[in-house]
């Protein structure tokens, strides 16, 4: 019996309630967050160095660092392990978030001088922890994929990002999160431009293998263009009809037949991430087939990109849901 099946069965009040889970959906993730809060890391740090998934590798060690401030643990790690690779990975995942906290999620404009010093400096010590892990384990694509951040942070530009994106996609010609980066770093409200960024989501589109979750970019790439229309071009009816014209639409659920339909389905960690990325797209499709699909394959868990762009994440998760439920 799927996940909406049940719920239809049961009363309004019996139905677990969506909550934001930076376990992204992922129960051990949840569970190691919890002995991490706690400042037990041995495990998590064992869990991560036994990880050759590389899509593994990479999930589990940004969401068991994504924590506010500087945990105790963090140090007190690598202090430990000073000449592991997966110490210096954890520590530089933590320090990419952290300098971000450091920044604000604002636009540029709004940023403090202290706050881009802290930025600046956080994101280059990150840098030093992911070369110190390059150089000790040279066969992961993480610490290149988490360098396009850095680079994105530090305004490196294209020629040093396209680099970086070669020695991630040496080690792992999917990753992933290296594409998903790499596109981030190429919109225009990163200096790009949208043309480029579609480039590289319709490039990769085009000659990744079915089933592959960086079909994923088609859909990431369209809500970037949505959010630029919304907080850029302030054009509101623009935005507001975006994802319901008809090449739009036609180009994300190609994108979803290629993954999510797929019988090659790549069932990686990010799948629950991915699901939720294109059923955010579905709903301002008022495709509410296609967002009924994906929720009975899902859970309550809610992780906060992309809903939070509509504004409150949980708020959002739950109109869409219970929209798609009435069918």
């Amino acid at each position: 019996m799927g996940f909406l099946d049940k719920l239809r069965g049961q009363t309004a009040t019996s139905v677990e309630a969506p909550f934001l889970d930076k376990a992204l959906g992922d129960e051990e993730a949840r569970r190691l967050r919890s002995e991490l809060e706690q400042d037990r890391w041995q495990e998590a740090f064992q869990v991560v160095d036994r990880a050759r998934d590389w899509d593994d590798r990479e999930f589990l060690s940004w969401t068991l660092t994504d924590f506010p401030g500087r945990p105790r643990w963090i140090d007190e790690m690598v202090k430990t392990n000073s000449n592991s690779a997966t110490a210096h990975l954890l520590r530089a995942a933590h320090s990419l978030k952290w300098a971000w906290e450091a920044r604000g999620s604002g636009r540029a404009e709004s940023v403090q001088d202290k706050g881009w010093d802290l930025f600046r400096q956080r994101l280059q010590e990150a840098e030093a922890d992911l070369h110190r892990t390059a150089e000790l384990d040279p066969a992961d694509p993480t610490p290149w994929a988490y360098l396009l951040i850095s680079a994105l942070g530090l305004e490196k530009g294209a020629q040093n990002a396209s680099a970086i994106l070669a020695e991630a996609r040496k080690r792992d010609r999917w990753h992933h999160v290296a594409l998903a980066n790499f596109q981030m770093l190429c919109t225009k409200k990163w200096g790009g431009s949208h043309e480029l960024m579609f480039d590289v989501a319709r490039q990769t589109a085009r000659e990744a293998p079915e089933g592959n979750g960086c079909h994923t970019l088609i859909a990431e790439a369209h809500i970037e263009r949505w959010l630029y229309m919304v907080h850029w071009d302030k054009d509101i009816q623009a935005a507001r009809d975006y994802f319901e014209r008809k090449e739009v639409a036609g180009e994300i659920r190609q994108a979803a037949e290629r993954y999510l339909s797929s019988p090659k389905l790549k069932k990686t960690r990010r799948l629950y991430v991915d699901r939720g990325i294109f059923t955010f797209c579905f709903a301002d499709m008022l495709d509410w087939n296609a967002a009924r699909d994906q929720f009975e394959a899902m859970g309550p868990a809610i992780p906060e990109y992309p809903w939070v762009l509509a504004g409150d994440p949980v708020a959002h998760f739950t109109r869409v849901r219970e929209r798609a439920l009435k069918g």
